[in-house]
Parts: structure tokens; sequence; C-alpha cells
């Protein structure tokens, strides 16, 4: 075989490699919202991708109106394999933010991936993190309210 025929096998396989690498590196992340109340307010999802952006800068966030059922279901699709965490309120009176009490309690049902306990203040990053591999993946976040 010429060094131009192996150099062009090599060209081809190379190639086959970084399409099947690209195509490999796509995970999607499902997430079920449990107990909200049907019919009523919106739940707004923000997906983080680093401790120094958590609960402040999302790489994703959406907003849906409250299904006829207390669980919903937002897809995240085509992210990098990476680790992110989640956070979640409902917005029961729809005016766009999560209102809270005396100390910065929420008045309004929240949650966080992993579902932590939250005693005094959000949780870290640490403590909601998931890994995304390549492919598919769900989790649930129960909403909690004080």
């Amino acid at each position: 075989m010429t060094s131009r025929g192996l150099r062009g096998r090599l060209t081809g396989l190379s190639l086959l490699a970084i399409m099947y690498s690209t195509q490999a590196q796509a995970a999607s992340l499902t997430v079920q919202i449990t107990r909200a109340d049907p019919g009523i307010g919106q739940i707004a999802v923000a997906l983080f991708n680093s401790q120094e952006s958590f609960l402040e800068t999302a790489v994703f966030d959406t907003t849906q109106m409250v299904a006829e059922s207390d669980t919903l279901t937002f897809e995240f699709a085509d992210l990098t394999p990476g680790e992110y965490a989640i956070s979640t309120f409902y917005d029961k009176n729809e005016n766009g933010k999560l209102d809270t009490r005396f100390l910065g309690i929420p008045k309004e049902p929240f949650g966080f991936s992993n579902n932590p306990s939250v005693l005094f203040g959000p949780p870290s990053f640490d403590k909601t993190k998931i890994h995304l591999e390549d492919g598919p993946k769900e989790i649930e976040i129960s909403l909690k309210s004080f």
C-alpha cells in the first residue's frame, strides 16, 4: 500500500472517529418536578454548570405553566457532559420571583437537584450537583415549603 493510500485511510478513520465522538458527547437531562398544585402558578427551573455561577447565572432557565397534574417534566438537550445543578421554585402568584419572608425564608415552594435538606440558606453546588455523561439522565425534584 502506498503512503498516500494509507494516509487516505487514516484520514477517513480520523473523520469517522471525530464524527462519532461529536455524536457521543451530547448529554440530556429530564427533570420531573413533583408536589405542585395543579392549575395555578408557574414553575421556574434554572440549570447551572459551576460553583461560581450557582444561583447567579444559569446556563439555561425556563418557565412553564403548571399542568393538570402535580408533576411537570422539563427537558434539557444537547448538554456537554459534566457537572450541573438545578434550582427550581413554584411561582404561585406569577410575579417572576421567589417571594420570601423575614430573613429570606421562601414563601413559595422550592427545590434543588438531589433534594438536599435546606435549613440555613440554600445548599451548595456540591450538595446539588449531578454528573451528566453521554446520553440521557432523569432526576426528580420534590418541591419543599417552609
